[in-house]
């Protein structure tokens, strides 16, 4: 949970926010998604709200991190991640829109992965 400064491969600088009641706020290819204020873009529900949680599965190695974008109480898709702990305050992300989980943090997927830094 809390406020983390996320670093892709290009040196691209975004805010990740983990709340402690479930949502995920985050800047997806310069997007910002706000998770209590999620507009979906897209497909059928296109323009319309939704909220975005995460969802982490600590038991897993890697660690699993889902995000879940949610409508009227229903389940509407999921990014599946996984992530590394490096310390207390930074980890590694990785986080695939196509329904595949990736399997492992290595040179397949780094343009993929997102260094986060806590800032609070």
């Amino acid at each position: 949970m809390g406020v983390w400064n996320s670093i892709d491969i290009s040196k691209n600088e975004s805010k990740t926010i983990f709340t402690q009641d479930g949502y995920g706020s985050l800047t997806v290819n310069g997007e910002e998604i706000d998770g209590k204020n999620f507009i979906i873009k897209g497909g059928p529900n296109n323009g319309q709200k939704a909220e975005l949680k995460y969802e982490i599965n600590y038991k897993s190695n890697p660690i699993q991190i889902d995000l879940v974008a949610i409508k009227d109480g229903k389940e509407k898709g999921r990014m599946l991640g996984i992530a590394k702990p490096i310390d207390n305050n930074k980890f590694l992300m990785v986080l695939k829109f196509n329904g595949n989980r990736p399997q492992n943090i290595d040179n397949e997927n780094l343009e993929q992965t997102l260094t986060l830094t806590k800032v609070e």
